[in-house]
Parts: structure tokens; sequence; C-alpha cells
């Protein structure tokens, strides 16, 4: 005899596993990508308020950005997409399967 699901088996979708540094990376690449920072990235403080995410896990995100090469961070100047990224408009997506938190 086959049971069948009642209102005591509620299935439940699994809880993403990865972390918002991750998460908060990709809406950043999704954001160059869509060419939402023509140059230069809004402070760290306006990104965490934007993404809903502490500082540390925006600065986080930025810095992963960072050593793939995509962004440049400067003390005192800020952060910009570096221009030959954004003059080849590149596909990201391929670039965030070579980085994984």
């Amino acid at each position: 005899m086959a049971l069948t699901p009642g209102p005591e088996m509620v299935r439940l979708e699994p809880l993403s596993t990865r972390s918002l540094a991750t998460r908060a990376r990709e809406r950043l690449l999704e954001a160059i990508h869509s060419g939402a920072f023509d140059d230069a990235f809004p402070a760290e403080q306006e990104l965490a308020k934007q993404l809903g995410v502490s500082r540390p896990t925006v600065r986080t995100a930025l810095r992963s950005l960072e050593e793939d090469g995509l962004i440049i961070r400067q003390r005192g100047i800020g952060t910009r997409v570096k221009v030959s990224v954004a003059r080849m408009r590149m596909n990201l997506d391929r670039v965030v399967g070579f980085w994984n938190l």
C-alpha cells in the first residue's frame, strides 16, 4: 500500500548553501554586465544598503571581483570597473564558473 503525502508530509525547498558574499558577488556581476556601473561603484556602505547585507560581506564580494581582474579598488578613489572589462562587455557569466567561495 503506497503512502500519499498528506498535510503531515510537507515538502520544503532546500536552503541556499551559497554564502551571502557569493550571492552579493553574483548580483554585482549582473550589475556590471548590465552596465549599471559605467565606471564607478557606489561606496561600500551604499552597496551594502542596496544589497541588504553588511559592509564586510560587500568587501568580500568586491575583493573576489578584484582578484578576478574585473574591478580596480583604490583607497581614497573608490571602486571602478576595469576599463578592458567595460569596453569588451564580455559575457561575465563565463567568469562566474571559475570562482567559488
